[in-house]
């Protein structure tokens, strides 16, 4: 892949020490817990998401809070006042330690442990495998099972049965985080100084905390009428939602259209879903995405499209096709390889450094080259081993375990050079179903058995959803932030795993107390029907006996169409390297099939593409710089009004009505 082209960045302020105090550290932890404690009171009980969001709302909430307020404060009280490096820290620590309270965090991981005991009945034959699940897993106490998805008599939560389990899962998570902290950190120098990646989405903090023009922080941002501009945008959006929420009469700019009444008839139905999407959040920070991303996110979205319609018209229809989420995952797997190779001349500087041999200087960097090498392979080690005393076979774990950090390494770099602002730019799943699809159930039984097939399902909570990708995600923003914001970064790195173990604790706590307070069965509002990560773990279980009662051999076709993904993603690769102004970008390709379908990042790419456009033919860059502002005001607006307003107005009311308007970030 060429080297991007920066966005325009904040001059970085000289400054000495590490710029990390001990305030910034507890105030960054008192709110970590303030917000486990609204997701444990409020998301989980009513479904309002109030920690969810890319950047997540709370982080952005306090963001804005303290640069408008800091100002203020100085006035005031000025040794009360937070520094520039303060508020960023805070920042940062938030980035690392709130998603896992948040709707894709444990809460799509605990119910791997438990619904197979649970669910079971004779018709779904769950029963005969849970003798597979390791006993250090989960409690093997069923009334305390059974009492967690109900709630127990008392809403006292049994903390004896789960203390060991949920020991060595914090255990487990800690490695996972220190093995994409590894990664990130052999990574950040690369993309960071290298190539020069433009982290669209550092430039929201970086731009509100910006003391270079105006007169502080107020004068920058909260000051600069563009802002409020986008700010009154957002509200305008989100005020029509609401008040349509009381009143369906009353018109407003949906967030989803669906199109699909164009396209009924043989073959354009192929099309569908076609689904118009207006959701700020991509429309602000879409803007700091480049065109070619922009553009290579719509055109290779119709592309699938229009393949779909050249199947129907040639009578090529197998299921699934044209297998969009099998292309994604051949070409996520594909470009980090490329990636590695394409870094070839930064890691061998590593690997020298990290044996002793190499010049390089690494003290800038989150953590020594030689750890961060150990830290790669202990890794690696400990999910083997993690995986082994499970009962799955190696055979099964490693493949699995590298695609997984292919996934990790390519979605950092779609945050790192793309920014979207969505969970789903990677094709879930099929991290698991490629190893499915090339070796197939009947193989992989004799290779393990079905206690090894039982503990990948559980394992594939890492395939299904996204722990790794959001940890490498924010970390290598973070990374940036400390570069840009003149943080030590070996400083923010241990604290960054220290708030990220207080997150967790945390976010246990909170879930716990709802689960055996009310029962997982009512979470978030649903009438004891479960919340839905749960009948996605009991369908994904449901479809485990299928494979172990009727095992099947590989699927060469889907197969086939993941290793061509795979090879396009890296044609569009090379090309970009040597035609430098190629149109096509290979993330793109990636990322516009990544969700199947189901697709609506089109609309907001394509609607930012002509604005930019325009802007460019018409005001040239200077416009376009001015005009940032404007932008990050929309997505400010919209997390302070979609994001904290709306779920505390629906506090109120009952689900009937703030329903109609249901936020997902």
């Amino acid at each position: 892949m060429s080297v991007a082209q920066p966005l325009p960045q904040p001059a970085p302020v000289t400054t000495s020490g590490s710029g990390v105090t001990a305030r910034a550290v507890i105030i960054a932890l008192v709110i970590v817990f303030l917000v486990n404690l609204a997701v444990s009171r409020i998301e989980l009980i009513i479904g309002r998401y109030v920690a969810s969001g890319i950047p997540p709302v709370p982080a952005v909430l306090v963001l804005a809070l303290l640069a408008a307020l800091t100002p203020l404060v100085r006035r005031v009280a000025k040794p009360l006042a937070l520094g520039r490096r303060e508020i960023l820290t805070i920042y940062a620590l938030m980035l690392v330690s709130v998603p896992f309270c948040a709707t894709y965090g444990i809460r799509s991981f605990l119910p791997r442990l438990t619904v197979m005991q649970y669910y079971a009945t004779p018709e779904n034959h769950f029963a005969e495998y849970t003798q597979h699940i390791p006993t250090w897993f989960a409690p093997q106490d069923m009334a305390q099972v059974q009492a967690m998805y109900e709630g127990g008599p008392s809403p006292a939560v049994p903390w004896g049965v789960w203390a060991r389990p949920l020991g060595l899962w914090l255990l487990f998570f800690v490695f996972l985080f220190l093995t994409t902290l590894s990664l990130m950190t052999i990574m950040a120098r690369q993309w960071s100084d290298n190539e020069r990646l433009p982290y669209p989405l550092v430039q929201l903090p970086m731009e509100m905390v910006d003391p270079h023009r105006g007169h502080g922080m107020l004068a920058n941002f909260f000051g600069n009428p563009l802002a409020w501009i986008g700010i009154l945008l957002a509200l305008l959006y989100n005020a029509l939602n609401i008040a349509q929420a009381f009143n369906p009469a009353i018109p407003s700019i949906k967030q989803d259209t669906s199109l699909d009444y164009l396209f009924t008839e043989r073959p354009w139905d192929a099309m569908r879903p076609m689904i118009l999407n207006m959701y700020p959040g991509r429309i602000g920070f879409g803007y700091l995405v480049s065109q070619e991303l922009l553009a290579s996110v719509v055109l290779f979205t119709f592309g699938a499209k229009f393949l779909g319609v050249m199947g129907r018209i040639s009578g090529y229809e197998p299921s699934g096709f044209p297998f969009w989420q099998e292309q994604s995952a051949g070409g996520y797997v594909a470009l980090a390889l490329f990636m590695l190779w394409a870094a070839r001349t930064h890691l061998r500087a590593v690997w020298r450094k990290g044996l002793g041999n190499g010049e390089m200087d690494d003290s800038d960097q989150a953590l020594p080259y030689r750890w961060a090498l150990i830290g790669l392979a202990a890794g690696t080690v400990f999910f083997l081993s993690w995986t082994s005393l499970a009962g799955m076979a190696w055979q099964l774990a490693l493949p699995f375990w590298l695609i997984v950090l292919c996934f990790g390494l390519t979605y950092g770099r779609v945050r790192a050079e793309a920014g979207i602002p969505d969970d789903f730019v990677y094709p879930y799943r099929l991290p698991q179903v490629l190893i499915i699809n090339a070796l197939g159930p009947r193989s992989m039984l004799r290779l393990g058995g079905p206690q090894s097939i039982v503990v990948m399902e559980i394992m594939s909570f890492l395939s299904r959803f996204h722990p790794t990708q959001i940890m490498a995600a924010y970390q290598t923003d973070v990374m940036q932030i400390a570069k840009l914001g003149q943080i030590r970064r070996r400083t923010l790195a241990g604290l960054m795993v220290l708030l990220f173990v207080c997150g967790m604790v945390f976010a246990f706590w909170g879930h716990f107390s709802t689960f055996y307070g009310i029962g997982l069965n009512v979470l978030e509002g649903n009438p004891r029907n479960a919340d839905w990560r749960t009948n996605d773990t009991v369908g994904a279980f449901n479809d485990m006996v299928g494979r172990l009662e009727h095992p099947s051999g590989p699927d060469g076709m889907r197969t086939g169409w993941a290793l061509g993904g795979g090879l396009f993603a890296i044609a569009l690769a090379i090309a970009r390297t040597i035609w430098l102004r190629f149109p096509l970008h290979p993330l793109g390709y990636i990322v516009a099939l990544a969700y199947g379908p189901s697709t609506s990042l089109w609309f907001p790419f394509l609607l930012v593409f002509v604005t930019k456009w325009l802007l460019l033919k018409i005001g040239g860059i200077g416009a376009f710089r001015r005009l940032i502002p404007l932008f990050i005001g929309l997505v400010v607006g919209h997390y302070i009004f979609a994001g904290v307003a709306w779920p505390i107005i629906s506090l109120f009311y009952e689900n009937s009505i703030s329903g109609r308007y249901y936020t997902v970030f």
